[in-house]
């Protein structure tokens, strides 16, 4: 997958491109992160109760498509509707650029095949990006995971649970712990982010102490100033097929698919699109693969 702040990154183009401006940007951008706040769920507590990380992982490789149904049919309000449409921008990146990701980690003798690689290219594409948007190399956390007011919040999470209840019948949770997962994402963000690197000494310890495996915790910390290959032939696995396009044309197609999406997702709110034309147009691809799921 693409890290966080590609995800904002994406999501501020495809709205340019559609030409959409969000009643609540910070609903839009956090519908952006798609599912990946719940692999922060209390991150820190061994002991934690729920896995809503488990979850994480099922959205992203099961009922994909059912689930954003779900999702817009339940949404009423303002934010609820811009986190949908934020949520189909992360859609639109990860089923788009993950087969390249899922190479580049794979392919014998590149820099990210390695323990975590899949966590250092994240790191490393979110500091090239932010670097040439920016000029710091370090993501700004209030960028790509703004904090909620409790409004907001509330309206997220009670939609969010709905659509998860509706589509994955052994993941219920209470809504209060997708509350925490919100709330823990953005802790956790923060404590990656480290622009001179002072945290980083710290974070190893972290991962050591907690048990995790090697690079887990190290691989997410910003800035990452692996560089990145510049493949022009590549093969997407999973499809069997191959790709001559490189990552900065795979960054832009997105965009555009994304900015297709919200539109997509706009016809329906207008009424002119119903919730089987809205599944059809956005399919039920793989975030991890990009393969349309059986």
């Amino acid at each position: 997958m693409a890290d966080n702040y590609a995800h904002q990154h994406n999501a501020r183009n495809a709205m340019k491109i559609a030409g959409y401006v969000p009643r609540n940007l910070n609903s839009f951008i956090m519908g952006a992160n798609g599912p990946d706040p719940l692999f922060c769920y209390q991150m820190y507590n061994p002991m934690r109760k729920y896995d809503l990380a488990g979850l994480g992982h099922t959205m992203h490789s099961e009922k994909t498509g059912l689930f954003l149904k779900n999702l817009f049919r339940f949404a009423q309000t303002d934010a609820q509707k811009d986190y949908c449409l934020g949520f189909l921008c992360h859609y639109s990146l990860d089923s788009t650029i993950h087969p390249f990701v899922n190479y580049i980690t794979q392919l014998y003798g590149s820099p990210f095949n390695i323990s975590a690689g899949h966590g250092y290219f994240e790191s490393a594409l979110d500091s090239k990006l932010s670097l040439a948007a920016t000029g710091e190399a370090a993501a700004d956390v209030d960028r790509y995971c703004p904090e909620l007011d409790k409004a907001t919040m509330n309206q997220i999470t009670l939609l969010f649970k709905k659509a998860v209840d509706a589509t994955y019948e052994d993941h219920k949770y209470p809504r209060g712990e997708y509350t925490q997962a919100f709330k823990d994402f953005r802790f956790i963000k923060k404590f990656f982010y480290s622009p001179a690197k002072g945290k980083f000494p710290l974070a190893y310890l972290v991962e050591k102490a907690l048990g995790f495996s090697d690079g887990f915790v190290m691989s997410h910390m910003q800035p990452c100033n692996r560089e990145i290959p510049d493949f022009g032939f590549w093969k997407n696995e999973a499809a069997g097929l191959h790709s001559v396009e490189t990552l900065d044309n795979l960054l832009l197609r997105a965009d555009y698919l994304a900015a297709e999406c919200i539109n997509v997702g706009l016809e329906y709110f207008k009424g002119i699109y119903t919730l089987s034309d809205l599944l059809e147009d956005i399919g039920n691809k793989s975030y991890d693969t990009g393969v349309v799921i059986d």
